[in-house]
Order: structure tokens, then C-alpha cells, then sequence
């Protein structure tokens, strides 16, 4: 949700093209760089 009151302070949302994305861990590129994966046990917060 966005809030614009019109008033200083509602800040600027800058919007740019995305050209590529890198996952620094895994070293994967673009789409795959993207996706979401299941936690492992260090990660499990049970």
C-alpha cells in the first residue's frame, strides 16, 4: 500500500529496468538467480 499525502516527506520511488541478477551464493544468473528455495536445516526455525 502506498500513502501520498500530497505533504513533505511522502519520498520518491525511482523505477528502473533490471537488466540482470546475480545470486552472489550460487553464482546463478537471471531468471534462476530469482527463484525461491525450500530452507535447509541450518535455516529451520523449529
Amino acid at each position: 500500500m502506498m500513502r501520498q499525502t500530497g505533504h513533505i516527506g511522502d519520498g520518491k520511488i525511482f523505477i528502473y529496468d533490471v537488466e540482470d541478477v546475480v545470486k552472489i551464493r550460487t553464482g546463478e544468473r537471471g531468471y534462476d538467480a530469482l527463484q525461491d528455495e525450500v530452507a535447509d536445516k541450518d535455516n529451520n526455525n523449529d
